[in-house]
């Protein structure tokens, strides 16, 4: 199911990339998608979990960009839970999602512990050579899950 998702989700991206205008134009293809993936999400599946919350936060169910401006605060409160969901299981790119999108009490757990990552762990922080704006990538976000949720995915599992 997983698979599907990321396949969708390329064909949205490239179609974006073209035509930004287009944004929407695979909103029944997600719709379907969300609902079979719902049962895989319910049932454990982070991957699938990660998905939901994604979906939901990108608002890739919404017909047009007004429905999605209209709707996109109660889109991220359902994107949440599936967040915290994958990321309790270890799904660090879920947690990413968390600490950068998430809001609520869990959201700023997640990003306490995120400061406290970068305090403690500065060596897993990269930076870009022209600006020196620091990269948090999956190691700095690996080390952010293991110590909110005690278990880290690698992402190939």
């Amino acid at each position: 199911m997983f698979a599907q998702y990321l396949a969708l989700l390329d064909e949205s991206s490239a179609q974006f990339r073209a035509a930004p205008e287009q944004w929407h134009s695979l909103a029944k293809e997600f719709s379907a998608l969300r609902e079979r993936l719902r049962s895989h999400a319910e049932g454990g599946d982070y991957n699938c979990q990660y998905a939901l919350g994604t979906i939901a936060f990108l608002g890739l169910c919404c017909a047009s960009e007004a429905e999605y401006q209209a709707t996109h605060e109660l889109l991220k409160e359902e994107a949440i839970p599936w967040w915290i969901a994958a990321g309790k299981q270890g799904c660090w790119w879920a947690v990413d999602n968390l600490v950068v999108c998430g809001k609520g009490p869990e959201a700023d757990r997640a990003r306490v512990v995120a400061k406290e990552v970068q305090r403690d762990s500065a060596h897993l922080i990269g930076h870009d050579a022209p600006t020196g704006m620091p990269i948090y990538g999956p190691e700095f976000m690996q080390e952010v899950t293991r110590r909110l949720y005690g278990v880290v995915r690698r992402g190939d599992e």
